[in-house]
């Protein structure tokens, strides 16, 4: 090996090294983070009121919500599942023979 080559090795090393060292205190930082962090939930949550298991939650009716639904049942184009066309019987019997027609021609007569 020649003179020039130690010398490029050793500068590789040592700037490995360093790399390496810059990374691991990277590292280090972001875990002692996230444990602070976790630290902190945790305390909040100790914290927190408790809910009583006996008891059931109540949910809040948002109006936002009861608009939304009524929205998507006006544009739904689904049938729901076991109804017909019109929305009163099965499109099948129990043989699987066709009870009425999914396609009604109302208008064209």
């Amino acid at each position: 090996m020649a003179e020039g080559e130690g010398e490029l090795d050793s500068e590789t090393d040592e700037i490995l090294r360093e790399t390496t060292l810059v990374l691991l205190r990277l590292l280090y930082a972001r875990a002692a983070s996230q444990l602070s962090s976790l630290e902190q939930e945790l305390q909040l949550l100790k914290d927190a009121p408790s809910i009583p298991e006996n008891e059931p939650v109540e949910e809040v009716e948002n109006p936002r919500d009861k608009k939304r639904d009524e929205e998507n049942e006006t544009w739904k184009l689904d049938l729901p599942f076991g109804r017909g066309p019109d929305g009163k019987g099965p499109l099948l019997d129990e043989s699987g023979r066709v009870t009425q027609s999914p396609i009604l021609f109302k208008n064209l007569l």
